[in-house]
């Protein structure tokens, strides 16, 4: 785009009241970032003893003195990759957009709530019934020819990606898979995907507002067989301003803030698409809430196949909070069964959260101060894997709890 991606997301930050350039930037917790995770998008990597790095680097600047960026160009024309680590978290080139807010559980706090790359599935499994939630079908239907099919054809990473095709594309159907956000009605979420479409097919998505499926659309975008996007959202239905490549993949990015009502949409880094997210498609008010993706088998009437791998789904609201050392704060018995003791011994705590796997708050306590310990019922839990938050006013502890 010819501008670095710090450059780029304070633009798009600050087009829909997202996070400030100095939570984007912080100081010394940015190239924290830079030096956790890697971005990618192609081949996997390939070391180069003299740098540590995936391959030569081609660019490499410092930006305002805070940070450092480094451009790898694949030698054969493909993505750019940036990475810095000797054992780098992988996060695929979809998540590009959120770059300089994904600090990888180190130093600010945030929350990764889906990542997905559908490894470990066997071909034609069903990506419902295999995964489970927050993954499901519109009429609940898991392992069903509703339920979208993994497949070995195509991938972003990896061998496997998530196929979807219809024998009816006039009328679409019959893969209608659901990607549950959880009802979520404030907070910043950025959310990405990466898309491949062969040529000849087209392939369509929508958001909803609500996880019960068909309440209401915030947004449904049709890729058609000729490269053109055709957006639904505020009464605007129009073609998006970028036509999308055939037979090569490329990324489907939102910015979601619900605290202001706004939205973005671009597909590989493109022109953006801005839009009140508390409207439904129709431009009538709607729910200020971030419900669900649908990957329906519909192309606006053409031939329908596309793939989808990769998928992320971020909280960003708390981009800016300090994650304090995790053994300011200990739990136990963990795994747990019914009663959960959290002991604070040297922390002013004002909440304790513990939130599900897919980012609900599933039970909130109010500390009075320097309670050194409380106790927690988690009997009527599911089992399961939960995150428990530990909020003070210099920032937050983050625990991992197994519940029985």
């Amino acid at each position: 785009t010819g501008e670095n991606a710090w450059t780029w997301l304070r633009k798009r930050a600050a087009k829909i009241g997202g996070p400030s350039e100095a939570a984007l930037l912080g100081t010394a917790a940015l190239y924290a970032t830079i030096t956790t995770i890697l971005l990618i998008g192609g081949v996997p990597p390939q070391r180069s003893p003299a740098h540590g790095l995936s391959r030569v680097v081609k660019d490499f600047r410092a930006w305002d003195g805070r940070c450092e960026e480094q451009r790898t160009v694949h030698p054969k024309g493909g993505p750019t990759i940036v990475e810095i680590r000797q054992n780098p978290i992988i996060m695929k080139r979809s998540i590009l957009l959120f770059a300089s807010t994904i600090v990888a559980f180190a130093t600010y706090a945030q929350m990764i709530i889906v990542q997905e790359d559908f490894e470990g599935v066997a071909d034609g499994d069903y990506v419902a019934a295999s995964l489970g939630a927050p993954w499901t079908t519109w009429s609940g239907a898991a392992g069903t020819p509703e339920d979208a099919q993994i497949s070995t054809i195509q991938a972003q990473s990896g061998t496997n990606s998530v196929m979807i095709t219809s024998t009816t594309p006039s009328t679409g159907g019959t893969s209608d898979l659901l990607l549950l956000l959880g009802d979520r009605t404030s907070g910043i979420y950025g959310l990405a995907w990466n898309m491949y479409i062969p040529q000849g097919n087209g392939g369509y998505f929508n958001i909803q507002h609500a996880e019960e499926p068909g309440v209401e659309w915030a947004i449904d975008v049709t890729f058609k067989a000729d490269g053109t996007i055709e957006l639904g959202a505020n009464n605007a239905s129009s073609n998006y301003s970028v036509n999308y490549p055939h037979d090569e993949w490329f990324s489907v990015e939102f910015l979601i803030n619900l605290n202001t009502m706004q939205a973005l949409f671009t597909m590989n880094e493109g022109a953006p698409f801005t839009w009140p997210f508390n409207t439904a498609v129709d431009a009538t008010t709607g729910m200020n809430q971030l419900g669900s993706v649908n990957f329906f088998s519909y192309a606006g009437g053409d031939p329908v196949m596309y793939f989808i791998d990769d998928v992320v789904f971020i909280d960003l609201s708390n981009v800016g909070i300090a994650q304090l050392d995790e053994d300011l704060v200990q739990i136990y018995p963990n795994p747990a069964t019914d009663l959960l003791t959290v002991e604070l011994p040297d922390l002013s705590v004002e909440r304790i959260v513990l939130m599900d796997v897919a980012g609900r708050n599933v039970q909130e306590v109010t500390v009075n101060g320097l309670q050194p310990v409380h106790r927690m019922d988690v009997g009527a839990l599911a089992a399961g894997s939960y995150t428990l938050r530990a909020i003070t006013e210099e920032g937050e502890v983050v625990k991992r709890l197994i519940k029985h």
